[in-house]
Parts: C-alpha cells; sequence; structure tokens
C-alpha cells in the first residue's frame, strides 16, 4: 500500500506543471493579464518562470521595493537560466505578467532589497552585497 501511495504520488507531482513546495515546475497557466499601475505588495510566496524555451518554475519569496517586485537568493539553479535569457512570467493569483528581471548591481538597492526581505519575512540576507542575487522585475522592453 505504501508504495502505490508513493507510486501515485510521484505520477502525480511529475503530470503537474505548477511548482510544488519546493519541486520545480513547468510552464505556468493562468489569465494573461496587463502590468498593474503599481506593485503596492505581493503574496508571501509568487510564482516565476525562467527559460522561456524550456520552462521552469519556482515557488519564491519576493518583495516590493521601490515600487518594483524582487525576487533575490544567494545561490540557485534559476540564476544562469536569467543569465541566459532575462525574461520571466510571473503569476500573482492566478494572473501571469510578463516582465523581464534586472540584476540589481548597487550597493545602496542590494541594500535596500536585503532590508525588504528583513522586514518582510524577518529573515536577514548575510554576507557582503555583492554575494546577494537581486533582480527587480520589469516591464518588458
Amino acid at each position: 500500500m505504501i508504495k502505490w501511495l508513493a507510486l501515485s504520488s510521484l505520477l502525480f507531482l511529475t503530470a503537474c506543471t505548477d511548482p510544488f513546495i519546493g519541486v520545480p515546475g513547468g510552464q505556468l497557466k493562468g489569465e494573461p493579464s496587463p502590468l498593474p499601475e503599481s506593485w503596492s505588495s505581493v503574496p508571501d510566496v509568487i510564482q516565476v518562470e525562467f527559460r522561456p524555451s524550456e520552462p521552469y518554475s519556482i515557488n519564491i519569496w519576493a518583495v516590493v521595493d521601490g515600487g518594483n517586485i524582487h525576487v533575490a537568493t544567494a545561490e540557485s539553479k534559476w540564476i544562469p537560466f536569467l543569465e541566459a535569457n532575462n525574461l520571466v512570467t510571473v503569476r500573482i493569483d492566478g494572473k501571469l505578467y510578463e516582465l523581464q528581471a534586472q540584476k540589481v548591481d548597487s550597493e545602496e538597492d542590494a541594500m535596500s532589497v536585503a532590508a525588504a526581505y528583513t522586514s518582510k519575512y524577518d529573515y536577514e540576507m548575510t554576507g557582503d552585497w555583492k554575494d546577494i542575487n537581486a533582480y527587480r522585475l520589469v516591464a518588458r522592453q
């Protein structure tokens, strides 16, 4: 019985394209939507799809800083995806937003994003600001 449950759970997870907790997914589904006039806030967890040619999506913490959504990490599998192609799709509340990621490359901006993470999640980013891989998600150009 336990083997059957484990096998059926694995088949269920691999059949889904949505990310599930820490398991990445594929192409996000939802309602394509125009960008809001402002990002006043975002949920604790959003879904971000990287690598349009072979979609890879994850659940990730996100903050709003300076009116833009930001995602950040010390290290992650998705960083090389952004380096190769900065186009992303974000899903919030079932709506899809087409954005592009811009690396946060100044100490002031990186520290501001880190402070937003600390405020929202009570999580302090440590290390040198250059070790923080923070990305600003903005309208595609």
